[in-house]
């Protein structure tokens, strides 16, 4: 049996997309019998151990003031360290500072190291991380290891190769879903449904600027952030009534069951996984017409619409186009993107990957 131990710097019940596909992926992980657990910081006052699906989750301390995140890394570190006789491999789920003291481990253990490339254009890891405190020399340290990349795209891939990494350790396995009922309707007729944090990045003002076009419809916002008071204040002094906040909601069912259209206008973006959720449920997409959103949608034309404009106008445009899109069309487009991001399939790849490093 292979013995994984899979490092990140948060986990359930911290809400977040790593999170999210770091727990996905482990749970089926071990329904394909590979050997897992967790290793990341604490969350909150909680020292949690096992998470409801009984996966050993090892909880360290969590730095506070400066330096927090390389202090709770080499935290981390440490304890894979004195843990490596139990592991075959290492694997981290981001390409962070955390990504830096796991690759140092790996080499002084002989160990293969994973790490998972998460973003790319102007939040590409690599950017990211050379921001950080002595980020440029971690950078250059991973570049020189033996570490496997694994990216979510092609444009991702792409963005790993100009930097120097050898196309021989670069693997795309996308993120993966858990497939869900297709037949579920949203319970209102025309609603539009924004899912992500309110941060200058996801543009949620957007919706603000669609929602008094489409007065037929509902909007609803789901998700918190810094830009939440300054939003509804502005709804509230142009007398928007068909908009809706509802802050962080867990319940994906509640989410999509609310909903006929989802609009994702983000400045940058990984493989974002609500619209792989929206993917699942069957729900049509306006996006930015950006490179990571065409590799997540393949070669969909159903159930995307892409904008590629900062104005109001061609975001109304886009959104009315979509609206009138046969269902059946998009039901087709659904069908076929599942079966490539089937969580499934994703596990997969990942144990092919492993399978592959400890010949």
């Amino acid at each position: 049996m292979i013995k994984v131990a899979h490092a990140i710097l948060g986990f359930s019940p911290q809400i977040g997309g790593a999170e999210n596909q770091a727990r996905l992926l482990v749970r089926n992980l071990c329904k394909e019998d590979i050997d897992v657990a967790v290793f990341t910081r604490r969350y909150g006052n909680d020292d949690i151990t096992m998470d409801d699906s009984k996966i050993p989750v090892f909880r360290f301390w969590k730095a506070s003031g400066f330096a927090t995140k390389e202090l709770s890394a080499v935290a981390i570190s440490i304890a894979l360290f004195r843990s490596r006789k139990q592991f075959d491999i290492f694997h981290v789920h981001q390409c962070n500072v955390l990504a830096f003291f796991v690759a140092l481990v790996g080499s002084i253990t002989k160990r293969p190291v994973v790490i998972k490339v998460a973003n790319s254009g102007s939040k590409f890891d690599f950017s990211t991380l050379k921001e950080r405190l002595f980020g440029g020399i971690m950078l250059k340290y991973i570049l020189r290891s033996k570490a496997q990349f694994v990216a979510l795209s092609e444009p991702i891939a792409c963005a790993l190769e100009v930097n120097g990494v050898s196309s021989d350790r670069i693997t795309i396995i996308p993120n993966g879903v858990a497939i869900s009922d297709p037949d579920r309707q949203s319970s209102i007729s025309s609603s539009v449904g924004f899912v992500g944090r309110l941060e200058a990045v996801k543009r949620p003002s957007i919706l603000i600027e669609l929602a008094p076009n489409f007065p037929e419809c509902q909007f609803h916002l789901f998700g918190d952030g810094a830009l939440r008071l300054k939003l509804e204040e502005e709804v509230s002094s142009r007398g928007i009534e068909n908009l809706t906040f509802y802050g962080e909601v867990f319940d994906l069912e509640r989410i999509y069951d609310s909903v006929s259209f989802i609009v994702l206008p983000s400045l940058a973006e990984g493989m974002s996984n609500t619209l792989l959720e929206s993917i699942v449920h069957g729900k049509a997409c306006l996006v930015t017409d950006l490179p990571t959103n065409r590799a997540t949608f393949r070669d969909s034309k159903s159930i995307v619409k892409y904008v590629d404009s900062d104005r109001a106008s061609d975001w109304c445009a886009a959104l009315s186009q979509l609206m009138d899109v046969p269902k059946k069309d998009i039901a087709y487009d659904r069908d076929q993107l599942i079966q490539y991001y089937n969580i499934g399939r994703v596990s997969s790849s990942y144990i092919s990957l492993y399978k592959k490093l400890l010949v």
